[in-house]
């Protein structure tokens, strides 16, 4: 087994850089470490909803049977002792800037589909809460402003401990 490469980042832009290059599931695997990290006692209570990547077609049959249901967001956060308020969060990309002196377009973050859309219209008018995420320090943002906790503190740690979650 390889051992892990440790990432040396001084500030949140160079997360965001090392983003750049990520897939979706590898910032949320990073999200997820980080919030089992911090909040352990009530670390179950966010999980992923298994909805996307590639099936076949009998295994896609199946997971409709079992009550999968198109467009749920990535990471569903339960109501806690910290907020009585469920949470959807739909994990995107963030987006690579473009370099016009090199004439580099920018690659576009993910976009919501129009299910993801109507599970946000649906979250939200049931009382509950539905963010869309370009990356783990915005996470880490989200996670503290649905807890009503200082985010610096927080967002100041998630940088210097970034190597242990990755």
């Amino acid at each position: 087994m390889a051992t892990k490469k440790k990432i040396e980042v001084k500030d949140a832009q160079d997360i965001k850089r090392l983003e750049w290059d990520y897939s979706e599931a590898q910032i949320q695997h990073t999200c997820k470490k980080w919030f089992d990290t911090v909040f352990p006692d009530i670390a179950n209570l966010l999980f992923a909803a298994e909805n996307g990547g590639f099936r076949t077609p009998k295994a896609a049959a199946m997971a409709k049977y079992e009550g999968m249901v198109s467009g749920a967001p990535d990471l569903v956060l339960f109501p806690t002792k910290y907020n009585t308020m469920a949470l959807g969060i739909e994990m995107k990309r963030p987006r690579k800037p473009a370099n016009k002196q090199f004439g580099i377009r920018g690659r576009d973050p993910g976009v919501q589909s129009d299910e993801q859309k109507k599970w946000e219209e649906l979250c939200k008018a049931n009382g509950g809460d539905y963010k869309l995420c370009y990356g783990f320090i915005e996470f880490v943002k989200i996670i503290c402003d649905h807890f009503w906790l200082p985010c610096e503190q927080y967002v100041k740690e998630a940088i210097e401990r970034y190597s242990e979650w990755r």
